[in-house]
């Protein structure tokens, strides 16, 4: 759950807080059984990251816009294993 605290403390208003945390919910449902055990908490972390970095470059009030970010951050992992 290290995800969601760092989600929890990202320098943002609670409401957009709430915004990162239900992109998060809703990327994390779309990979969640493809991940493996061993790497659950890294990709979660990974995907928190990026939800954060994207909200502070282009805001913090398009679920979709960053819950596309936090998927892409999972691509870009996972291409770089298979590489």
């Amino acid at each position: 759950m290290e995800a969601q605290k760092l989600l929890d403390a990202a320098p943002f208003e609670p409401s957009a807080v709430k915004v990162l945390k239900q992109a998060f919910d809703e990327a994390w449902l779309c990979i969640a059984l493809a991940v493996d055990p061993a790497s659950v908490e890294n990709a979660r972390m990974s995907m928190a990251h990026a939800i954060i970095a994207h909200a502070g470059r282009l805001g913090a009030n398009d679920v979709e816009a960053l819950k596309a970010a936090a998927l892409a951050s999972i691509q870009k992992q996972l291409l770089g294993r298979v590489a």
